[in-house]
């Protein structure tokens, strides 16, 4: 339970920041999956970092329990993994089509939206005190 804390007390905020900034600057970022769509070999440092962290968060939290934080966590970091591998595995013109869709406003907004409210509910369980006892 103490790697689920930190965990959450981790990618709350950076949950938080990314998916305000993809709400509010969403233009921003449309300009940013084009630039990606140009050339998808400037993704391969995000990529590896994505595969070296969800790694680390499978390998000191690989947990399969109906526990929503647990589960939020273990799953995230299977889908880093995952993501990261169809990376490596697939074809250029398949990652470019997965931008091409991720570029589109409603996508943005929803992932925008979902990112927003996973961020609010790590940082509510990480950093408000009344409710740490849902942990322990």
């Amino acid at each position: 339970m103490e790697n689920t804390v930190f965990l959450v007390s981790v990618l709350g905020p950076i949950f938080l920041v990314t998916s305000l900034s993809v709400l509010l600057y969403s233009k921003t970022w449309q300009k940013v999956i084009e630039g990606w769509m140009k050339n998808h070999f400037t993704l391969l440092p995000l990529v590896y970092m994505e595969l070296i962290f969800g790694t680390f968060i499978v390998y000191v939290h690989n947990a399969w329990t109906w526990e929503l934080p647990t589960l939020f966590v273990t799953i995230l970091g299977w889908q880093m993994i995952i993501e990261s591998i169809f990376y490596f595995i697939l074809p250029g013109e398949w990652i470019k089509w997965a931008l091409k869709v991720s570029k589109n406003e409603t996508v943005l907004g929803v992932s925008g939206i979902l990112g927003l409210a996973i961020g609010l509910y790590f940082c509510y369980l990480a950093y408000f005190p009344a409710i740490q006892g849902l942990f322990q």
